[in-house]
């Protein structure tokens, strides 16, 4: 199986909360959307228009079979957001994406310009306060991965905390959180039981550009 298609499936389930977040009929900036999954799920379930920014060649060319427009480059350059500077997007997605850029805080600012009036931002972050990272540390372990939450091409980890400052330091009211917290197929704890500092693989975030 080729890296392509794996990420060609459909959008996992700890996913639907947060893409809820996007209005009806809105139009959409995907930053980082890879082969498009994320795009392609809002077109067809809130009826989004989708725009993406996406540095692989080959994944933006297979999202741009059903995106309006991919802009092949890293977000954090400055040639691609003076393209984007202006367009007035209703939401604009960072699933998975701040986490690897250098300045995610710059980017987050320069997104405020991306945005129509009324529009929000929707961030996912690694939550590195995870149960296993903890237990790992207090063996003496900090192992990078593949993928998951130690993915080597992490520039950066988040905590509950850290996250939600990331946002707000960048410009933005914190209008909605929530915690992508997986359930043992065998043993279903109670949402009230769970702790997001503890169990949560992902941090989600929407934010909406103070003046």
């Amino acid at each position: 199986m080729s890296s392509l298609q794996r990420y060609t499936s459909e959008v996992s389930d700890y996913r639907l909360p947060i893409l809820a977040r996007v209005p009806a009929g809105a139009t959409v900036l995907d930053v980082g959307p890879w082969t498009g999954a994320h795009g392609r799920h809002l077109m067809q379930h809130a009826g989004a228009t989708v725009d993406g920014v996406e540095p692989d060649a080959e994944a933006a060319a297979v999202a741009s079979a059903d995106y309006r427009e991919v802009i092949v480059g890293p977000v954090d350059d400055e040639a691609v957001q003076a393209r984007l500077a202006g367009r007035g997007y209703d939401t604009i997605l960072f699933l998975d994406v701040l986490e690897h850029l250098r300045d995610p805080a710059a980017v987050l600012r320069a997104a405020r310009g991306w945005l129509s009036p009324g529009g929000t931002v929707l961030c996912s972050l690694p939550n590195v306060a995870h149960w296993r990272v903890r237990l790992a540390l207090a063996r003496g372990r900090f192992d990078y991965a593949d993928n998951g939450l130690m993915d080597r091409t992490h520039l950066r980890w988040f905590t509950r905390d850290s996250a939600r400052e990331l946002v707000a330091g960048a410009g933005y009211a914190v209008t909605w959180e929530d915690a992508a917290v997986p359930q043992h197929p065998r043993v279903r704890v109670p949402q009230q039981l769970l702790r997001p500092e503890l169990f949560a693989y992902q941090l989600y975030y929407e934010g909406s550009p103070r003046d």
